[in-house]
């Protein structure tokens, strides 16, 4: 059965139902088997670990961790690429791309892009 999920401002719906609602707006998300990889508006956060993973229940799994980028300074995720079934990327605003584990949100390797 193929989930409708959707994003208004700060919320995210699934079939229809509010999911769940963050402090700050999405920016995108990418659709799991089992999780929901999200990724917050970089202009909105005032943090830079925006990428969240949650489940079909609403309830967050993980935040990504804090990473230091190769040009030694913090730095907000702009966007998503899933990888695999169990995978996605997470690019950040310095060019470095984080390869997570959707499951855990560990970062499993890392690679810079620009």
């Amino acid at each position: 059965m193929k989930r409708k999920i959707e994003i208004d401002n700060n919320k995210i719906f699934l079939d229809d139902n509010l999911l769940l609602s963050f402090d700050y707006a999405i920016k995108e998300f990418i659709d799991f088997e089992n999780v929901i990889v999200v990724c917050l508006n970089y202009y909105d956060v005032p943090f830079n670990e925006n990428i969240f993973a949650i489940n079909y229940k609403g309830k967050v799994l993980w935040q990504i961790t804090k990473y230091t980028s190769v040009e030694d300074r913090k730095s907000s995720f702009v966007g998503l690429n899933r990888e695999n079934e169990n995978s996605c990327w997470a690019v950040n605003w310095d060019g470095t791309s984080l390869l997570l584990d959707i499951a855990t949100g560990k970062i499993l390797k890392d690679k810079w892009v620009r």
